[in-house]
């Protein structure tokens, strides 16, 4: 067993990085011609089962064995603790090894290959030093997207296990990050070998979206709205990052300069997520920037904020880089002929007319009903029920909680730990076993009663 230089033991470093396609070989290169000399070979024989690609995502390296211990409250963690979290463009690809080949050829053909092209081994392992259910773990931090009945994930997790290797390499392009591990037999695998391979190309992620640099000032006169991706915030939190303090700036200064302007701050998320907690995440962001443009010298009059959650995207929640660009924060004018009042879409009855008397109150109620109506019809259209939300009385502010973590514990502590945080459980799989993943994933934000599944084994 060896280690690389940086793993830390307990502690996760941060590297940013890029999956490249291994099937150069194989099919057409889809990497830059820069990479080519550093894409593993295919071992004769072996075809490709299944790949996924991903422009830019996040992967987790395992580089060090699991650790097996028992915690302070007398429960037995199975976990991996030497991880290099990555982001960049990911490939995961899983090959399946020609007749009369072995996991030992396997295993002798890349580890010379990674010798010859100079990389260094940053972790390797066997069944006899890899710790606890290693394939099984691993498999968990990097799972196939796309797996269906265990087609992708059986012949590496239902295989026996025979090796393991993560090596690094530097070049003048970039750092470059191999992961491979292999298998066969087992109750699902192949009588073949089964081997995934993961390749890392580095680079940064560039965000190339428009920022406040002063031209939504134009935008802002031509259409009457301008969107916002200077303003940042955690996730599934509200409160404007310190980051944005330039951006709130220079859109105070243009509201300064056009003081007879009144706006709409329309908050905006991603699609991930449940829709009644984006609805009311997108209005509370959309409250923060308001206060601290209040805090730059803008009258809150002058503010109307709302969230839409992600009901009006403007790309598709389907990959990273459409999800950011769902995430934004939208300046919408407030036209001097609605004087805050005027028709506002409706999903039932048509528009609605608000009195100019009662235009002080009647820009946030609209706005809110509508987007309202938007959320209930989508619910109602699930359930087949139609709901007026003019008729549901007043919510009262939701309180989110943090989802624990019980990846690793036994079923019975594990739903213990859920339901002393204050959540339902619904355990999938065995009946007695530790919990293997859980969903929604630990950190993330519900309410409290919501339901939380476990999964038992694998």
């Amino acid at each position: 067993m060896s280690f690389y230089p940086f793993s830390t033991r307990g502690m996760i470093a941060y590297v940013p990085v890029i999956f490249f396609s291994l099937l150069i070989f194989c099919c057409p290169a889809r990497a830059s011609e820069n990479w080519q000399g550093y894409m593993p070979p295919v071992l004769d024989g072996a075809k490709v089962h299944h790949q996924e690609v991903a422009d830019f995502d996040r992967y987790r390296l395992v580089a060090g064995p699991t650790q097996d211990y028992v915690d302070e409250s007398g429960s037995r963690i199975v976990e991996i603790q030497d991880i290099l979290e990555i982001e960049g463009r990911i490939s995961k690809t899983l090959y399946r090894g020609g007749e009369g080949s072995s996991p030992y050829q396997v295993f002798r053909f890349y580890s010379e290959w990674l010798q010859h092209a100079g990389f260094t081994e940053i972790f390797s392992c066997t069944p006899e030093d890899s710790g606890r259910r290693f394939v099984n773990y691993w498999y968990r931090e990097n799972a196939f997207d796309r797996d269906y009945g265990f087609r992708n994930s059986g012949p590496i997790t239902g295989a026996n296990f025979y090796n393991y290797i993560a090596a690094h390499k530097a070049s003048d392009q970039g750092d470059i990050y191999v992961s491979i591990i292999i298998t066969q037999g087992g109750t699902i695998g192949w009588p073949q070998p089964g081997f995934r391979i993961d390749v890392v190309e580095e680079s940064r992620f560039e965000f190339e979206m428009q920022e406040a640099t002063g031209g939504f000032e134009a935008e802002l006169k031509e259409k009457g709205f301008s969107a916002f991706y200077g303003i940042l915030f955690d996730t599934g939190k509200y409160q404007v990052k310190a980051e944005s303090a330039e951006t709130i700036g220079q859109i105070a200064d243009y509201l300064k300069n056009n003081s007879h302007e009144r706006f709409y701050i329309v908050g905006h998320t991603d699609g991930v997520g449940a829709l009644e907690l984006n609805m009311e995440l997108s209005k509370n962001r959309a409250k923060a920037v308001a206060e601290a443009l209040a805090a730059s010298g803008i009258a809150l009059e002058r503010l109307v904020p709302q969230g839409v959650g992600p009901l009006a995207p403007v790309a598709t929640n389907d990959t990273p880089d459409g999800r950011a660009k769902n995430r934004r924060v939208e300046l919408v004018r407030i036209t001097p002929s609605a004087g805050l009042a005027g028709a506002v879409p409706s999903l039932g009855g048509g528009p609605r007319t608000v009195e100019p008397s009662k235009a002080a109150g009647a820009a946030a109620s609209n706005i809110s009903d509508t987007a309202s109506r938007i959320a209930d019809a989508v619910k109602g259209a699930a359930s087949g029920v139609s709901a007026d939300p003019e008729q549901l009385p007043p919510q009262p502010e939701k309180k989110l909680i943090p989802v624990p973590d019980v990846t690793g514990l036994w079923k019975i502590p594990a739903t213990n730990n859920l339901k002393k945080a204050g959540f339902q459980v619904k355990p999938t799989g065995r009946n007695v076993g530790r919990v293997t993943r859980q969903s929604p994933k630990s950190g993330a934000l519900l309410e409290p009663g919501s339901t939380v599944t476990i999964t038992i084994g694998n």
